[in-house]
């Protein structure tokens, strides 16, 4: 026996089998193991903030490895440091209240759908006939804009239907459904003075938020509520500085409390909606100017909340003018709710379903050779095709979702057709004395049944508006894993153990 592994051992094919295999298990663990937790709905910490711990006015730091560790970290009329992957995040004690209605969840890095993790899907369709490129640009556009808020549970796709109408499909976490009215927005800025218009979204370069050309500011109390001031500059091209020289060198100047202005201001407007007006400066008359400062105000019952609420303001329009405008409005044609609790009943049943394939097909084939080595070299196969091709989606960053689970059991699937015609032809050749010839049949099989799977899921792909994508890329890769590495191996095996 150790004579047969020794030669095993020696063979390249089986000794990548093993590595590949040893490497993805390690990786699976991992993924599985290293979590965080993260905000989802707070009125004090950024959504999407990674807690590592809470540190109390004496120093000392309370660790969040857990959702429950956060609430118990949490103590009454005291002010508290949040530490964050934001920074720091100051916690007075008058507002630790909100500390205890903020939402956090365990997170990893292997990517559920929503399906199975919960969530919201959005399928927009747009207002007006645009072409599938203009469909997809719009699509980038509204990733970039959900990437800007820090989102990763999020998958975007475009899709056809049988008449050849575009959709784009978002699938978002619960939490983040006010987002569905930002991500449908056209977004057509325009910038004028008087009537004339003196710069659009495409003429802008650079949107700057940080300090010392953007950020909240001037936090003052109104009676029953506060607000502060936002700001930040917007670069544009030189083109658009022309346009604006030319449409301020017969403006005139006019005093407003002791100070210079042009007769008339520069309004913003997105969407044909006026946002802001800015005075200009009787010294910037005639002249190229590439920069202009865009700002506004943000209210909330407390000066945290108010702060807040103007930077969501702040960013919400510096993201528009960032990533430019869609190319029309969308509508919401369907919004499906699925909670988490029916995702933890579907995983629990899929886990369950392939424990019972495993035996099922272990108890099968040792009734049918009444020997123990088929049975157990198809089975650790299994496992190690599940393993390989769970790692290398989990590295592609693919979201498993129902669809994708089920390509998955598909491709192994098909895979323990390819191992006992491997069995049978081995065995066969044995007594033949033709086993050589026979590996060759074998291995012609498997790359054959790969192809046809290649050239059957390549459809999916695109069909059903995508939501069938997930099944397709699984047996896929699950497809190619089998065909050019497990089950050549697994022929080897065979050979020698047989």
């Amino acid at each position: 026996m150790m004579k047969v592994l020794k030669e095993l051992l020696k063979d390249w094919v089986v000794l990548l089998y093993i590595i590949i295999a040893v490497a993805s298990a390690a990786y699976v663990i991992y993924a599985l193991t290293s979590t965080h937790v993260v905000v989802e709905s707070s009125k004090v910490i950024p959504n999407g903030s990674v807690v590592y711990g809470i540190e109390y006015p004496n120093g000392q730091i309370c660790k969040v490895n857990q959702p429950q560790d956060f609430y118990k970290c949490i103590t009454n009329n005291t002010t508290l440091t949040i530490l964050t992957n934001n920074g720091p995040i100051l916690v007075l004690s008058n507002e630790t209240k909100y500390l205890y209605e903020t939402k956090v969840i365990q997170q990893g890095i292997i990517k559920l759908g929503i399906d199975l993790a919960g969530g919201t899907r959005v399928i927009l369709k747009p207002t007006q006939n645009i072409s599938l490129q203009e469909l997809q640009l719009a699509a980038n556009v509204i990733e970039m804009r959900l990437n800007s808020y820090g989102l990763k549970s999020i998958d975007i796709r475009v899709a056809q239907d049988m008449e050849g109408h575009g959709y784009i499909i978002i699938d978002l976490p619960s939490s983040e459904e006010n987002l569905i009215q930002i991500i449908k927005k056209q977004g057509k800025f325009e910038a004028k003075i008087g009537n004339v218009t003196v710069f659009t979204g495409r003429d802008i370069k650079a949107v700057h938020t940080f300090p010392p050309e953007g950020g909240v500011f001037n936090c003052e109390r109104l009676s029953d509520k506060w607000v502060c001031k936002f700001a930040f500059t917007v670069y544009i091209s030189q083109e658009a500085a022309k346009r604006f020289a030319q449409a301020t060198k017969n403006l005139s100047v006019v005093l407003k409390n002791g100070e210079a202005y042009l007769s008339k201001p520069l309004t913003l407007y997105i969407d044909n909606k006026k946002m802001d007006q800015l005075l200009i400066s009787a010294d910037l008359k005639g002249k190229v100017v590439d920069r202009a400062e865009v700002s506004g105000p943000g209210y909330g019952l407390t000066e945290r909340q108010a702060a807040n609420n103007a930077l969501k303001k702040m960013k919400e329009l510096a993201t528009i003018l960032s990533y430019g405008s869609l190319p029309t409005t969308f509508k919401v044609v369907r919004i499906e709710k699925i909670p988490p609790t029916i995702g933890e009943v579907i995983l629990s049943s899929v886990i369950l379903a392939g424990f019972i394939a495993f035996f099922a097909v272990w108890g099968l084939v040792y009734l049918v050779y009444r020997r123990f080595k088929p049975a157990f070299l198809i089975v650790i196969n299994m496992l190690v095709e599940i393993i390989v091709t769970v790692a290398i989606g989990i590295l592609l960053g693919q979201t498993f979702d129902l669809p994708a689970l089920a390509g998955i059991l598909i491709a192994i699937g098909t895979g323990v057709d390819d191992q006992i015609i491997a069995i049978e032809e081995v065995l066969q050749g044995k007594k033949d004395l033709k086993v050589r010839k026979k590996i060759w049949k074998v291995l012609f099989i498997v790359v054959s049944s790969f192809l046809v799977m290649l050239f059957a899921m390549f459809p999916l792909l695109f069909a059903g508006l995508g939501l069938l994508r997930g099944f397709a890329i699984m047996t896929i890769i699950g497809a190619f894993i089998g065909a050019f590495l497990t089950r050549p191996a697994f022929v080897k095996m065979a050979e020698k153990l047989l």
